[in-house]
């Protein structure tokens, strides 16, 4: 099957751009139609500290056309590797130690952005007194960001993932907010997604490991850990389960 076209990157930045300033016009448009409709006003920047929404929107819409038009590679791909369910079931075989971190320039950012959230949100809450749901948004996200601030400071110096002779030890998904420890005992099997964006790069590899019966033991999460790494885990992963089954292409 012949993989799909892709658009270029400045045709695809144009396209995201102009869908950015559709997408804010349409809004600036609707909520003025309200506003008039309804009576009262908005809050000036309001809109504005909505751009972020603006330019998710507009690379989803941009995602859409390419996707009709057939001009993404964007998808995921899977290769599955998985040990024989006939065969013994010692622990398999022992590899080296390998650890996915997050860069510590990435940490960095976050350490100190998380504060400087926190301080911009209180200082919304003082500013919106009068309106006391903007108030709670500007509280609650608040939190949002000191509980982050918590937790980066907790997790300083651990890796986000490790693959050793015992087993793998990680966040079981990207939702989760404590680590799981999965021994090679359990694992029978590792569904490897490699997700790619709208030109057919990786961006992402995710080894879901599954138990006998493929019930599934843990989704691995390695966001913010370089593609390098990613890729050693994997392959640590793969040496312990060397049966290739499957190679597939999902759109």
């Amino acid at each position: 099957m012949d993989e799909p076209r892709t658009i270029s990157k400045k045709a695809y930045f144009r396209l995201t751009m102009a869908l950015t300033l559709l997408t804010c016009a349409v809004a600036t448009l609707a909520a003025n139609v309200l506003v008039s409709a309804c009576g009262g006003r908005i809050e000036p920047g309001l809109l504005a500290g909505l751009t972020g929404l603006y330019i998710i929107l507009a690379r989803a819409l941009a995602e859409w056309i390419l996707r009709l038009r057939d001009l993404t590679r964007r998808g995921t791909s899977v290769e599955i590797h998985a040990r024989s369910l006939f065969g013994p079931t010692e622990d398999v075989a022992p590899g080296e130690t390998v650890e996915a971190r997050v860069p510590p320039g990435t940490l960095l950012f976050l350490l100190c952005g998380a504060p400087v959230m926190v301080l911009i949100c209180y200082a919304g809450a003082w500013v919106f007194e009068e309106q006391i749901w903007m108030r709670c948004l500007s509280i609650g996200m608040g939190f949002f960001f000191l509980a982050c601030f918590v937790e980066n400071i907790v997790d300083y110096g651990k890796p986000i993932a490790r693959v050793d002779a015992d087993g793998v030890n990680g966040y079981p998904s990207h939702r989760a907010l404590w680590r799981r420890f999965v021994p090679w005992s359990d694992v029978y099997s590792c569904e490897v997604q490699t997700l790619n964006d709208t030109f057919g790069k990786p961006i992402l590899l995710r080894p879901v490991l599954k138990g006998r019966h493929g019930e599934k033991l843990m989704a691995l999460c390695l966001f913010y850990t370089p593609m390098v790494e990613q890729e050693r885990i994997v392959k640590a992963i793969k040496t312990r389960l060397p049966e290739t089954e499957v190679d597939a292409w999902l759109t």
